[in-house]
């Protein structure tokens, strides 16, 4: 995805999150396996191996960064119960809005190696003196 494709991406990420709620975080585990801190995507993986009527959910983490006077999107993964709810079982995610990836999974896979996408936010206007 060359670097217009992922302003545009990043973009339409922006319009999708308004309205979005926090993913809820829940503990789990099977027999001894306990989900990893910062492994989302083999945590899931492998949940969903234990519990098949289970699935996963790839999208990205909104997450404010008004130091920089931008957003960010990270890729995460989440699973969705046949209830159709979404909870997050990687320790230490931040409760952040999530929109799910609208794509294809090779693009997902491409955007998930790390990659930060940044939205800027525009400035409020400042008040005449």
């Amino acid at each position: 995805m060359d670097e217009e494709a992922r302003r545009q991406f990043a973009l339409d990420l922006g319009r999708r999150v308004a309205g979005k709620e926090p993913v809820p975080f829940r503990e789990v585990s099977h027999g001894r396996w306990r989900p990893l801190a910062q492994q989302c995507h083999t945590n899931v993986h492998q949940w969903v191996s234990y519990h098949p009527e289970h699935r996963a959910v790839q999208g990205f983490r909104f997450v404010p960064r008004p130091a920089l006077s931008a957003c960010a999107f990270y890729a995460h993964t989440v699973v969705e119960d046949e209830a159709g709810n979404l909870f997050d079982i990687t320790p230490g995610s931040l409760a952040a809005p999530f929109v799910h990836h609208t794509g294809s999974l090779e693009d997902f896979a491409e955007l998930a190696r790390g990659i930060v996408l940044l939205l800027p936010v525009a400035r409020a206007p400042q008040n005449p003196e």
